[in-house]
């Protein structure tokens, strides 16, 4: 640094290097040299080169008075400064455990942990004691900083039979997907649905049960319709019937689900093909899921409210797996008119992430649910589907492995678990799979 500032001519003796690339550097290096200074200094704090240039550019000069006074403050500011790195730094500075900007920090450090971990808020005496364990003071000192975090719009507290905390961004994310979800919830006057059944059974040679002509009439009369069921009720035969009644009366279907894996056993399912909602709503090259759940919005998609999807029906399986995340981004990008059936088992896999839209949905009250009770998929011989109802119901499952395909296998050493695995991956369960 000292050659370059004082001797920059000197820099030619570097092989490479000629004169004239010499002055440049020199040039460049005193247009740089705050940025070098700032560097130099956050690199006394264990700051990586590519975080401190991202300071400097956020901050300027002001970075010092930041790094000493708040050094908090660069966690809401700075892609990649959380708080363990910002409250590594205060120790370095001098800043107290009980400083009221690290309390309030940590208490917002809190919540985003809780939202990886699957929650969109934390009822306030467990989000008080788990931040008073990360930052080792008294569950008091953080219930004492809720109120200014509540003026400062950083949290929401809501108030029910149990006080709720949520991260401002999370708790409007939320509010605005049940909004949304009320605006499309659209009622139709409809008349020979009836006839339109019968002439699918006709075609189709089926004949559906109560339940299932239940949940075609739904679709023909509500904008959303959530079709729930355990495994094999009759889910995919009732999308198909949906499916021949849109087409009938002419709409645009849309068919989609969250993974890959459900996507393609819906399209084998329905002959129609479907996507994942990601591929559907085109995930753009700044996707970034982190830091649009910290800030509480979906910019990692194309398709949004100024660039909506074009069409009239949108059917989602596996629905339980959908996050608030990943709902709030589908609805922005659905118009008025759009229709929304959302298909899935609440008691099967769990959202993604944060939020528990499917259950929340049923639970509301607010939206046509049709649920099929009536088991038509019972393999010769499979205990799968029946032991999954008897689960369910809370009745005693047999445990005694003369089932080909449910098995309870007890072992006591980790050697013995590893055998019996590759046993079964390897020799047993190949003739079950097609």
């Amino acid at each position: 640094f000292r050659v370059i500032e004082e001797e920059p001519e000197r820099l030619a003796e570097v092989k490479g290097i000629s004169e004239k690339k010499a002055r440049a550097i020199a040039v460049e290096f005193s247009e740089k040299q705050e940025m070098r200074q700032a560097m130099m200094f956050l690199s006394g704090y264990g700051i990586n080169n590519n975080l401190a240039v991202k300071i400097y550019k956020e901050y300027g000069d002001h970075l010092y008075t930041i790094i000493q006074e708040n050094p908090y403050k660069m966690t809401d500011d700075i892609a990649g400064v959380g708080f363990k790195i910002a409250d590594e730094i205060a120790k370095k500075v001098g800043i107290g455990s009980s400083s009221d900007y690290r309390i309030i920090s940590g208490i917002f450090y809190t919540l985003m942990r809780a939202l990886n971990e699957g929650h969109v808020f934390l009822p306030k005496r467990i989000l008080c004691r788990n931040a008073a364990h990360i930052l080792g003071v008294t569950p008091e000192d953080i219930e004492e900083h809720l109120l200014e975090m509540m003026i400062d719009r950083k949290i929401v507290i809501e108030e029910d039979e149990e006080t709720r905390v949520y991260a401002a961004p999370q708790y409007h994310m939320e509010v605005n997907t049940a909004r949304m979800l009320l605006d499309l919830n659209i009622h139709y006057d409809v008349s020979e649905v009836e006839t339109m059944i019968a002439m699918i059974e006709e075609t189709e040679q089926i004949t559906f049960a109560e339940k299932q002509k239940e949940a075609i009439h739904a679709v023909a009369q509500d904008s959303i319709v959530v079709l729930t069921g355990g495994p094999g009720t009759g889910k995919t035969t009732t999308i198909n019937g949906m499916i021949q009644y849109f087409e009938h009366e002419g709409l645009d279907i849309r068919l989609a689900a969250p993974t890959g894996r459900a996507a393609k056993r819906m399209t084998e399912a329905t002959g129609y093909e479907a996507m994942t909602i990601h591929r559907m709503l085109e995930i753009n090259g700044e996707a970034d899921r982190e830091r649009d759940m910290k800030k509480g919005n979906a910019s990692m998609f194309e398709r949004n409210a100024g660039n909506p999807l074009e069409t009239d029906v949108i059917i989602i399986d596996e629905m339980s797996m959908v996050d608030l995340y990943l709902m709030n981004a589908l609805l922005q990008a659905m118009v008025p008119g759009t229709r929304l059936v959302i298909v899935g088992d609440a008691n099967q896999l769990p959202s993604i992430g944060a939020g528990n839209v499917l259950k929340d949905m049923i639970a509301s009250g607010q939206f046509k649910v049709v649920e099929l009770n009536q088991i038509f998929r019972q393999e010769e011989g499979s205990h799968i589907v029946r032991n999954a109802h008897l689960i369910h119901q809370g009745r005693p499952v047999e445990l005694d492995n003369k089932s080909r395909d449910f098995f309870f296998l007890q072992r006591n050493n980790i050697q013995d678990v590893l055998g019996v695995l590759v046993y079964l991956v390897r020799d047993k369960l190949p003739g079950y799979v097609h």
